[in-house]
C-alpha cells in the first residue's frame, strides 16, 4: 500500500482477512496414511504460508494505528500497540523458522558449495549481532586468528547457521552476558567457528536430544521460539558436509562449534 492510506485502501484488506474463510473440502488422498516425515513436512509448509499473510497485515495495521491513521492514542493504548508490536514479531520469527524448516524437508533450500572466507563470514555475522545484542545490553566479542584459509560451504548457509546459534545463546543467557564468536584452524584441514554463552549450559543427558526438531530445555519454555533453530542449523551444516557440535567441557556455558574442510583437502 502506497501512503498516505485511505479507508478506500483498507476495505479490501479488512474483506479479505477481516473474517476466516470457510475450509476447502480435503483431497480425498490426504485422508490416507503418510509417513512421519512427509506429514511433518506438509504441516511445515503449509503453516508457514497460511500464517504469514495475516500476520503480515496486522503488523500492517499495528503500523497504521501507530501512525495516527486511526486517530490519537492514549498513553495507556500506545503501550498496548506497543505490546502487539512485540508478539506479532515473535509470531513472525516463528513462522519464519518454520518456513525454514519446511525448505529443509522438502530440499528446496538450494545449497551451492564454493570456496567461503570464514573470517568474512564471522566479521559480517558480528556486524549485524552487534547492534541487535547491544539493545538487548548484551555484548558480541570476535576473536578471528589471522592468515585463515578458505572453507568448502555455502557463505549464506553458514551465516544463517550462526545466526541461530547466537540467538539461542542471546536469549537462554543471563541478562548483561557476552557471547563470544571464534573462528580458528583447530588442525592443518578444518576451520572452527565457536559461539560461546555465559548460560547455564546443556545438561549431558540433553546434549543429543537438543539438535531434534521441538526439543527444548523445561527451563527454556518461558523463552520464545518453538526449538526448531538447533534442528534448521544441523540440517545446514549436514548438507554442506560440515559438523556441527556442542563442546562437553566442564567450563561454565555452552560453547556451540560447526567445523568445515578446508577447501581442496580430502581429509
Amino acid at each position: 500500500m502506497n501512503k498516505p492510506f485511505s479507508s478506500d485502501d483498507l476495505d479490501p484488506l479488512m474483506e479479505k482477512y477481516g473474517e476466516p474463510r470457510p475450509p476447502e473440502d480435503p483431497d480425498q488422498a490426504s485422508q490416507e496414511r503418510l509417513p512421519l516425515d512427509e506429514v511433518r513436512s506438509r504441516f511445515f509448509y503449509e503453516a508457514g504460508h497460511q500464517l504469514k499473510a495475516p500476520l503480515a497485515v496486522l503488523k500492517e495495521f499495528a503500523y497504521l494505528f501507530q501512525e495516527g491513521f486511526g486517530g490519537d492514542l492514549s498513553e495507556k493504548q500506545q503501550v498496548y500497540l506497543d505490546a502487539i508490536h512485540k508478539n506479532i514479531d515473535r509470531l513472525l520469527y516463528l513462522v519464519d523458522n518454520i518456513d525454514k524448516m519446511s525448505r529443509l524437508d522438502s530440499g528446496s533450500w538450494l545449497i551451492r558449495l564454493e570456496d567461503a572466507d570464514p573470517g568474512q563470514i564471522v566479521r559480517h555475522v558480528a556486524e549485524s549481532w552487534q547492534p541487535i545484542l547491544e539493545g538487548r545490553e548484551q555484548e558480541l566479542t570476535e576473536d578471528i586468528a589471522d592468515d585463515l584459509p578458505q572453507i568448502k560451504a555455502d557463505a549464506s548457509a553458514v551465516e544463517q547457521v550462526l545466526f541461530n546459534l547466537i540467538d539461542n545463546a542471546s536469549k537462554y543467557g543471563p541478562p548483561k552476558e557476552v557471547v563470544k564468536l571464534r573462528c580458528y584452524r583447530p588442525d592443518e584441514h578444518h576451520v572452527r567457528i565457536e559461539v560461546e554463552d555465559q548460560g547455564p549450559g546443556v545438561p549431558e543427558d540433553r546434549r543429543e536430544s537438543i539438535f531434534q526438531p521441538f526439543n527444548r530445555l523445561p527451563e527454556h519454555e518461558s523463552a520464545p521460539g518453538l526449538g526448531l533453530g538447533l534442528a534448521v542449523a544441523q540440517g545446514l551444516i549436514q548438507r554442506m558436509g560440515g559438523e556441527l557440535g556442542l563442546d562437553t567441557s566442564d567450563k561454565p556455558g555452552s560453547r556451540f562449534y560447526v567445523q568445515f574442510r578446508v577447501a581442496g583437502s580430502d581429509h
